[in-house]
C-alpha cells in the first residue's frame, strides 16, 4: 500500500508490517508481510513502484536537511568529520547515482570544499 501522505516526500512509498529481522544487517531469519497502509505500517521502504526505489537511509549521526531558495531542491549537512579523500570519494558516489549535479562535484574537488549558500540569502 502507499504512504497516503503519512511519510513526507514527493513519491508515495511503499511501507510494510510484521517485519523481522534477525540482526541488524543479515538476510538470513529477515522476513515481510505484504504491503499495507500507513496506519498498520512497521516500516517505510525505498520502494515506489515500477521497480523504482527513492532512497529511504538510515543514517547514524546527525543530519540537518535545510530547503534552499530553489524550489524543491535542499542543502543537507552530516555532523560526521571524514578526511578530503573519503568526502571525494562520497561526492562522487553522489554524482554517479544522479542526486548531486557532476559540476558542483568537479567545482567542489577544485576548490576542496564543498559549499552551499547560507539560508538567509537567496539567489
Amino acid at each position: 500500500m502507499i504512504n497516503d501522505e503519512a511519510i513526507p516526500g514527493r513519491y508515495p512509498r511503499v511501507m510494510y508490517k510484521e517485519v523481522k529481522w534477525q540482526d541488524e544487517y543479515g538476510a538470513e531469519g529477515w522476513s515481510r508481510t505484504e504491503a499495507t497502509g500507513w496506519q498498520d505500517a512497521e516500516v517505510v521502504s525505498s520502494e515506489i513502484g515500477g521497480g523504482m526505489h527513492s532512497p529511504v537511509l538510515d543514517i547514524d549521526v546527525s543530519a540537518y536537511l535545510v530547503p534552499s531558495s530553489t524550489p524543491g531542491h535542499s542543502h543537507l549537512y552530516i555532523d560526521y568529520p571524514m578526511s578530503w579523500r573519503q568526502y571525494k570519494r562520497l561526492l562522487k558516489a553522489l554524482a554517479k547515482s544522479g542526486l548531486v549535479e557532476p559540476g558542483y562535484v568537479k567545482a567542489s574537488i577544485r576548490r576542496k570544499h564543498t559549499a552551499v549558500r547560507v539560508p538567509w540569502l537567496k539567489k
